[in-house]
């Protein structure tokens, strides 16, 4: 098999590079599989010492240093005196650093005239902060996840004015969309960043890209179609295509030689001072668009306020078909209705990109960023903390801005958090205002209530009928009944889109996780009802019996609404995968209580419930103590498995009844059983295991 490797391999971890008593150290074997070069440590070794080791390696072969040349550099560093702290004493490990070079390994490794771009990693981040800080976002070391959705925004952006002409990012309040702006415009480093935020006029409009690109070029067109678009708003469709087809338009002048001493001259300027800076493409944030929407009428989507239709539709048609580099995007809790004057649907122009709740993971993560972004001494007294954090995620639902304000108080005051927590805890059960003033004012600002009541009878059942589901299902499943399409519920935030468990590409919804404890509590009644309903459409939809291909979470769905829908079939196909997941998650209780359901509801079966999901059923409730239940289930899969002759499952189960029957007393039994799976493990060549039985029976002899 042919092996792309790098010049150089270096696996700066401790002991990578030092050999056992038999076997070669892993590096050397790595340059037996054809690794040219590979570095790495003979021993433990600091993480100070190993930075500062490979600082001095990097800027080495930077310069084109051999490699052999600047591996001794790089242990020099580590025993010459350092400047910044003379007292400190020599390394003792410089030695540690081993280098293998296989038949092609050593000399330089990097080369090339060209110079290289250096990318900061502060770069769009000023840009997007005004200087009046009226954007605040997530720190660049505090954001975390929202991967999908930022590539699925540099796509759209990719394809071009000519297929979008921009692209709205909405979603549910405090929910990271200005966060991911700000990410976006980190990773388009060539764009300059123009923000729009409070007034939504055409002037504030067109003096954004003032600031944005103080240049005489932009200066002269800004200056000069002021007047006329403080006039006439519609005139600022004009003046944004003479800047984003003007100097806005590229980066690059063109590649003919004319454009090649445009673009000389135009750098010769501004190094001559004659220029602020050379003239470049925009990203152009109208953010929070949600302060000039209107609450709709009837069904539809919310509007734009007529002091602002024609400001926004100007921009989105400058856009539309430019041709130019620049790009527009949008941040807003609601999509919004906005039509051409010749009555064509202006949304339809717009990507538009809803933004969920992060999941559990990155909530997580969100925490870890915000510990290490606070410094050592305030993250070790966050990480003493750390089962406060863990409820803050938890309590938070996926929201980054509830879960950033309960972390600050878990940091600030752990005892106001508590309450806070409690406060969260009796909202998720009853939907009942926290008394915790900042908590309260937060949740106030969502307007949950305000969103509710913008709803028809039949979309507040749909909202509530939702609320069956813990993970995100194709909205079919609810229109194929009559229930409803949940297009309103989506645009307003209700029901968050994400891509589905199972089809990829599909779009699946679920609801809002700080609208659900609002949405309305389904009854034991309702709940059987509904998965009766909507149970066989969501598993044809995820494959149906041949769930080969479904992944543990879509399982996991199916058989929880399964156990209310008291559906045998869905649970043959997909209980055992479910109680495996939730072992994966530690979540015993959950597991225990899903496996015994399943069991009683199997046993009305014909054929029984499998003889896998009684022995996951049997371990789940020995884990909680419930050691009677737990013979139950195994005995019970023993008996399937004597019944169907399953070798396999004989001897597996056998193994742990027969020590439980053992321990109650009951030895012949016991000693019978697991004889019997002795020999069973001996037919199928699994001899460990065989050993294990006979180890049992001997215990059981004693």
């Amino acid at each position: 098999m042919e092996r792309n490797f790098p010049r150089l391999l270096f696996l700066s971890a401790c002991m990578s590079s030092e050999p056992d008593r038999l076997l070669h150290s892993f590096s050397s074997d790595t340059v037996l599989l054809g690794a040219p070069a590979v570095l790495g440590w003979g021993g433990a070794v600091e993480d100070a010492e190993a930075t500062k080791f490979a600082a001095r390696l990097y800027e080495s072969l930077a310069k084109k240093t051999d490699l052999e040349t600047a591996v001794a550099f790089a242990r020099h560093a580590l025993i010459a005196p350092d400047p910044d702290r003379p007292d400190a004493p020599p390394s003792r490990d410089w030695h540690l650093a081993r280098l293998y070079l296989g038949r092609q390994g050593g000399g330089p490794v990097c080369g090339g005239e060209r110079p290289r771009r250096r990318g900061s990693r502060h770069r769009g981040h000023k840009e997007f902060l005004d200087a009046k800080a009226e954007v605040p976002v997530a720190g660049r070391d505090e954001f975390v996840g929202r991967r999908r959705q930022l590539q699925a925004v540099l796509r759209a952006f990719r394809e071009g004015a000519d297929v979008f002409s921009g692209v709205l990012v909405h979603g549910f309040g405090r929910q990271g969309k200005s966060s991911l702006a700000a990410r976006v415009a980190h990773r388009m480093p060539d764009h300059k960043t123009a923000v729009v935020f409070g007034r939504y006029d055409a002037a504030s409009i067109l003096k954004a890209f003032d600031e944005a690109v103080p240049v005489p070029a932009v200066q002269r067109i800004v200056r000069e179609s002021m007047a006329s678009v403080v006039e006439d708003p519609m005139a600022l469709k004009g003046a944004l295509r003479l800047l984003l087809e003007g100097p806005c338009a590229d980066l690059e002048a063109d590649r003919d030689a004319g454009g090649f001493l445009q673009k000389l001259r135009r750098a010769t300027d501004w190094a001559k001072g004659r220029s602020q800076d050379p003239a470049r493409p925009v990203l152009l944030v109208l953010d929070d668009l949600e302060k000039i929407l209107q609450k709709p009428d009837g069904r539809g989507l919310h509007k734009v306020d007529a002091r602002h239709v024609d400001a926004l539709r100007s921009t989105i048609q400058a856009f539309a078909g430019a041709r130019t580099l620049s790009r527009l995007l949008l941040t807003s809790r609601y999509r919004f209705e906005l039509d051409s004057e010749s009555g064509k649907p202006l949304g339809q122009r717009l990507f538009p990109l809803s933004l969920p709740k992060m999941d559990g993971h990155e909530g997580e993560k969100q925490a870890q960023a915000k510990v290490r972004a606070m410094g050592r001494d305030a993250g070790e007294k966050a990480l003493a903390r750390s089962l406060l954090v863990k409820r803050c995620v938890v309590s938070a639902r996926g929201n980054p801005g509830l879960q950033d304000l309960l972390f600050n108080m878990a940091l600030e005051n752990p005892v106001e958090c508590e309450r806070a927590l409690e406060d969260m805890e009796a909202y998720a059960q009853s939907g009942k205002a926290p008394d915790e003033e900042s908590l309260h004012e937060f949740l106030k600002d969502l307007a949950v209530d305000r969103l509710l009541g913008m709803l028809s009878a039949s979309e507040s059942d749909l909202l509530k009928a939702s609320t069956l589901f813990l993970a995100p299902v194709p909205p079919e499943i609810f229109s194929s009944q009559s229930l409803g399409d949940g297009q309103r519920l989506a645009v307003l935030g209700l029901w968050e889109m994400y891509e589905d468990l199972v089809v990829p590409k599909s779009t699946a919804a679920a609801v809002n996780e700080i609208a659900r404890p609002k949405a309305g509590r389904l009854s034991e009644e309702e709940e059987g009802c509904l998965a009766k309903l909507l149970l066989p459409g969501l598993f044809e939809a995820w494959g149906g019996q041949d769930g080969s291909r479904r992944p543990a979470a879509a399982n996991l769905e199916l058989a929880r609404v399964a156990v209310f829908a008291k559906d045998a079939g869905v649970l043959l196909s997909a209980a055992t995968s479910a109680l495996l997941l939730l072992e994966e998650r530690f979540e015993y209780r959950k597991a225990t209580k899903m496996a015994v359901e399943a069991a009683e509801i199997l046993d009305d079966e014909d054929a029984g419930p499998p003889s896998g999901l009684l022995r996951i059923a049997s371990e789940r409730c020995s884990r909680i103590g419930d050691i009677q239940k737990a013979f139950e289930h195994l005995a019970e899969s023993y008996t399937i498995n004597m019944k169907l002759g399953r070798l396999d499952g004989i001897s597996s189960v056998g193994l742990y009844l027969g020590r439980i029957l053992c321990q109650a007393g009951q030895t012949e039994q016991g000693l019978e059983i697991l004889e019997r799976s002795r020999r069973g493990f001996e037919r199928l060549g699994q001899p460990q295991l065989s050993r294990q039985a006979e180890q049992a029976m001997a215990a059981c002899g004693k």
